[in-house]
């Protein structure tokens, strides 16, 4: 690896972001270079263009994995001699991230990708993230695993090699926020060796909630996408399996919970971070009626306000 890359795409969160770029710049040993990639100028503090290391890129494309191709694509040809690490806007990372991940990637070359140990995932501030992650070192593990529950890559952080990455960029055909990329992705990487999850190296996800899709839309794209993967083969499990889970599961299971959520919140008031559960049933609900008309596909909701 001669270079590496931190990337990080956001739409909106200037200062969000900025504190984020702050957490990647304290860092042990440091990245070749910080790749911010937005689609308006307005959406990078002036603060945070001015740092060291820092690269700002205005993508033509909005949305996530559109975003983090037109980065990858600002790499040219040094991507296959790349370590890229892609991060969520609003990850803190402790200061020694880097350095965990560069040993773990000299010695072991059959992996291709995986993500690292989220020790707190929301609820925390970043002073709160930065006590946390030094109170809870003695916990740590250099284990690493890519099979059996959780091995799929955390989209919040993700270390890919960039040979790979070539070979297997990111799904455009998902819009938005692209929910689901981490899944879709992690299946067709690991075509090419291991991915799976590095307990070595830690961040904690703020999960700051600004700036993301309506829960009608995120309703809809958790029906319309994971039909989408069924139809391309990205599956962990049989395809027949996949559609009876899509049904089951996605639909009637988690359906179920959004409504019982939504009638809580309707009786009681106000509800968790604020979500809109009866919106992400109706959009469950839409994508189904979509389904039983032949319309039903991830870009469909762009076409919802």
């Amino acid at each position: 690896m001669d270079f590496v890359y931190a990337i990080i795409c956001s739409v909106g969160r200037a200062q969000v972001l900025h504190e984020t770029v702050l957490s990647v710049l304290r860092q042990e040993k440091s990245f070749d270079k910080v790749l911010l990639c937005v689609v308006k100028e307005d959406d990078v503090l002036l603060e945070t263009r001015m740092l060291t290391g820092v690269e700002v890129l205005i993508s033509p494309r909005k949305g996530l994995c559109a975003q983090r191709n037109y980065a990858i694509e600002s790499l040219s040809d040094r991507i296959d001699r790349s370590l890229v690490c892609f991060f969520d806007d609003d990850v803190e990372l402790e200061r020694r991230f880097f350095s965990d991940v560069s040993r773990f990637m000299r010695s072991a070359e059959d992996v291709v990708a995986f993500s690292c140990k989220v020790i707190a995932d929301g609820g925390i501030d970043r002073r709160s993230a930065r006590v946390e992650m030094e109170m809870s070192r003695a916990d740590e593990s250099d284990s690493f695993r890519n099979t059996g529950k959780h091995w799929i890559l955390y989209g919040c952080n993700m270390v890919i090699r960039g040979e790979t990455l070539r070979k297997c960029p990111f799904n455009e055909e998902l819009p938005l926020y692209s929910y689901g990329e981490d899944y879709d992705i992690s299946i067709r990487l690991a075509r090419f060796g291991k991915v799976g999850r590095f307990e070595g190296a830690r961040l904690i996800h703020l999960k700051h909630e600004g700036g993301r899709v309506s829960e009608f839309r995120r309703g809809y794209s958790m029906v319309a996408n994971n039909l989408h993967f069924l139809k391309s083969g990205v599956c962990h499990v049989p395809v027949s399996l996949g559609y009876v889970r899509l049904v089951v599961v996605i639909v009637l299971k988690e359906g179920a919970c959004d409504l019982l959520q939504g009638v809580r919140q309707w009786v009681c008031g106000g509800g968790s971070l604020g979500m809109d559960f009866l919106g992400r049933l109706k959009g469950r609900a839409y994508a189904v009626r979509d389904i039983l008309t032949g319309r039903c596909h991830p870009g469909r909701i762009l076409e919802f306000s």
